[in-house]
């Protein structure tokens, strides 16, 4: 069972909504600063909740980030693994190689995107 919200917390998740719904449509800061202040919000609320926002989104990227590292972390490893034969299975050549090489282009990608996320470049 959920505990009763108070009104004020709906109403100020509900703005912040609006304005990551503004941002999300391309609109710039000053028109989303605009638009929640014609809906009642004074300027330096309506900043404070875009630092917020912005805030709120780099923690989500910086998380999103560390799970496609691990990802791409565990494809490469896997696919060193195959490549080289380090669990037991022979080497791979021949036509073997390609397939490994895909997926070490794979998780060299997801590695390298998830790098770039944490780290914010």
């Amino acid at each position: 069972m959920t505990t009763p919200k108070n009104p004020l917390e709906d109403a100020a998740l509900a703005l912040y909504y609006r304005a990551a719904e503004l941002l999300k449509a391309g609109k710039r800061k000053e028109e989303v600063i605009w638009e929640l202040t014609k809906q009642g919000v004074k300027r330096e609320t309506a900043q404070k909740m875009l630092v917020r926002l912005a805030e709120s989104q780099r923690r989500v990227e910086v998380r999103q980030g560390w799970r496609n590292a691990f990802v791409g972390g565990v494809l490469t490893f896997f696919a060193l693994g195959l490549t080289f034969g380090w669990f037991g299975f022979a080497p791979a050549n021949g036509l073997a190689i390609f397939p490994t090489l895909v997926g070490l282009g794979a998780g060299g990608y997801w590695l390298v995107r998830g790098l770039l996320q944490i780290f914010h470049f």
